[in-house]
């Protein structure tokens, strides 16, 4: 509770849930080759997962058991089960212990389920694309300031890997590579 012994404390670590458990949300969640976290957001001493989500049951069990599994060996411990499995991501949403949500969905739900999940109190990283009309945009923008809630969108090469594909895009638009 405290942090003692190198440990980081309850209060600072982020709660996370994790809705779509498909190759990119697999992959945040429990690492993968393309990802910049090794072993995933499950592996990070600052977050805490507490809920995946995923409408096909072979991925959402899969998640669920390997996180559990992950936990359980670094507490040293023969079980652990805090970790939820969920169909549906409302019941994600519900959760007060839940701050934050990582969203890797299909295109059409992004918009629709980062609003949703603001409005439920918790901050978002959604896969892009952002939304899928200009006005989805904008009711996205808009829900960020109505519900004061913090939205990201994932654009790795835009901001990962210690800004080298920015450098890069800079190094085409002045002239230095073609």
């Amino acid at each position: 509770v405290l942090g003692r012994g190198g440990a980081l404390p309850p209060s600072e670590r982020i709660t996370m849930g994790f809705v779509g458990l498909g190759g990119q949300g697999s992959g945040h969640l429990l690492g993968g080759a393309w990802t910049y976290v090794p072993g995933g957001y499950v592996a990070r001493n600052d977050v805490q997962v507490l809920a995946v989500c995923d409408v096909r049951k072979e991925r959402r069990d899969h998640a669920h058991a390997r996180c559990n599994q992950m936990y359980a060996q670094r507490y040293g411990q023969a079980s652990y089960n805090a970790v939820q499995a969920y169909n549906d991501f409302r019941d994600v949403l519900a959760r007060p212990d839940i701050e934050a949500v990582l969203l890797a969905l299909p295109y059409h739900w992004a918009a629709p389920m980062s609003i949703l999940a603001m409005r439920a109190g918790k901050d978002v990283y959604c896969e892009k694309p952002i939304a899928i009309t200009v006005r989805e945009g904008r009711c996205l923008i808009d829900a960020c300031k109505r519900y004061g809630r913090i939205y990201q969108a994932g654009t790795q090469q835009r901001s990962e890997y210690a800004g080298k594909f920015r450098a890069a895009c800079e190094y085409v638009r002045n002239g230095r590579i073609g």
